[in-house]
């Protein structure tokens, strides 16, 4: 996490072994994400749920 940069994705487990979801990293620790149909698209912390299994940047 000390290296993540705005763009890298994120992903999360909810079982700790098995990748559930990904979320885009926005900077200022912050994700953005569809969190459902009520709340719609969102921000919020990185660290909001889940288990963090890695961060990936898919642009160099």
């Amino acid at each position: 996490m000390s290296q993540i940069q705005p763009g890298d994705v994120i992903c999360y487990s909810s079982n700790g072994s098995t990748c559930t979801h990904v979320e885009p990293y926005i900077g200022n620790d912050q994700i953005i994400h569809a969190a459902n149909s009520r709340k719609g698209v969102i921000i919020s912390n990185y660290d909001y749920d889940g288990i963090i299994l890695g961060v990936r940047s898919i642009v160099d």
